[in-house]
């Protein structure tokens, strides 16, 4: 789950604009949205979200919150180590698009070279933003990933299959 509004910039009743969705520091705000998002989205396809990912990394102890009280969400895309909050979180690897909806492939081939013996790289992408060049950029990135032996699953495919 990627954000009911996925809004930037969020003008608040306190007076100070919060750069994304779960950085506004009201909890009943971000439980609505965070609720919404689990229930449309089970509603309209049967199934339940059972990852996060924070727009932009922008989190507050009460998104930590809600983390904790829903232990449907198992993984936390680009979270916290640290402090996981009984979610896997999956480390930032190398960024897919080198700007929101943008994928180029010398970029990302610059980035993956450091990461060629880590045991997961993690891709996040907006393809519904992305160019016929970015799509093509994608493929021959997915191309040279199948090359150097990768495997590729979803998020929870890979927590089920270290556990």
């Amino acid at each position: 789950q990627h954000g009911w509004t996925h809004q930037m910039y969020i003008d608040w009743t306190d007076g100070k604009k919060y750069f994304a969705e779960y950085a506004v520091p009201d909890y009943s705000y971000q439980k609505e949205n965070f609720d919404k998002v689990q229930r449309v989205f089970k509603e309209k396809t049967g199934l339940v979200l059972d990852g996060f990912c924070a727009p932009c990394g922008a989190i507050t102890d009460d998104t930590r919150r809600l983390l904790r009280e829903h232990p449907e969400i198992t993984t936390w895309l680009y979270g916290d180590t640290e402090r996981p909050e009984g979610k896997f979180a999956f480390r930032r690897t190398c960024n897919l698009e080198c700007r929101v909806g943008v994928v180029e492939t010398e970029p990302f081939a610059a980035q993956y070279k450091g990461q060629r013996t880590r045991d997961y790289i993690m891709l996040q992408g907006h393809p519904a933003m992305w160019s016929d060049e970015s799509f093509e950029s994608f493929k021959r990135i997915l191309d040279c990933l199948e090359a150097d032996g990768w495997t590729f699953t979803t998020h929870s495919g890979y927590l089920k299959a270290i556990k």
